[in-house]
């Protein structure tokens, strides 16, 4: 019976190691004008820790979500600047979409002949998350039925730092490249319920488990980006890319206009 518990709790924690998020960065250059806004699509993929508690061990899992986001720059001072993020996501097993909001702010600390340096902080809420998933395993003859439900909310924090140059290749236009690297962790609040079924030659047996607040994190805090923006300054619009990157590549793309 040890075995089959065992079982179920390493299927458990691959499940919930799955669901971690990451966060977008874009350029943090001087702002050009006070207002910005942005809708950006991202790719994830980055590895996470789940604590099994009943074996007092870590798990690692592989998380792989796409989200929808807007976001709103308004810049008090050309060198500092808040934005405001606003969207949903959807990663595999989750039921639905889970809203998300974002707050952050950055403070460029160097410019001089196009290049800068700035520092930034940024925190992430994401409540109503839905997850549900069937698992199957045999083992000594057993045959395995698993059912997961997992409602979630977390808090994720990050900060770190860019460096940057704007250049102009024509009339007209702006090209911005910028890298860096950022460190981020996740505070999470879980409630899972999974139903289970164990089925021999000669018996079923079934039953339920609840636990709360499953501990959860980033497998890897530590994250480099490197991105680049193009805009046409005569109507301040434009296109962004980024990569986010440690073992594993993250991806966005966004659309912006300055005004």
């Amino acid at each position: 019976m040890q075995k089959v518990f065992k079982l179920i709790v390493t299927m458990l924690a691959a499940f919930i190691a799955t669901n971690s998020f990451a966060m977008d960065i874009g350029a943090m250059s001087q702002m050009k004008t006070p207002y910005s806004v942005e809708v950006f699509c991202e790719n994830f993929e980055r590895d996470t820790s789940a604590f099994d508690g009943f074996y007092n061990d870590h798990y690692t899992g592989t998380q792989d979500e796409k989200r929808t986001m807007a976001r709103f720059k308004y810049a008090p001072l050309q060198n500092w600047a808040i934005a405001f993020e606003a969207g949903a996501a959807d990663s595999e097993y989750s039921d639905g979409y889970a809203p998300i909001f974002g707050l952050g702010s950055h403070v460029v600390v160097f410019q001089r002949n196009g290049f800068y340096a700035s520092v930034f902080a940024k925190a992430t809420y994401a409540y109503d998350i839905e997850y549900i998933q069937k698992n199957s395993g045999d083992i000594d003859g057993l045959h395995i039925e698993l059912r997961t439900e997992l409602t979630e909310e977390y808090w994720e924090y990050g900060a770190g730092f860019q460096i940057g140059k704007d250049w102009s290749p024509c009339s007209g236009a702006r090209i911005t490249g910028y890298t860096g690297a950022m460190a981020s962790w996740i505070s999470a609040e879980q409630e899972m319920v999974f139903n289970y079924v164990i089925t021999n030659p000669l018996d079923t047996v079934s039953g339920s488990e609840k636990i709360d607040n499953y501990d959860f994190e980033e497998d890897q805090p530590y994250i480099f980006f490197a991105g680049v923006e193009a805009t046409l300054t005569k109507y301040e619009i434009g296109i962004r890319a980024e990569s986010r990157f440690y073992d594993r590549t993250s991806f966005s793309v966004g659309l912006f206009k300055n005004f």
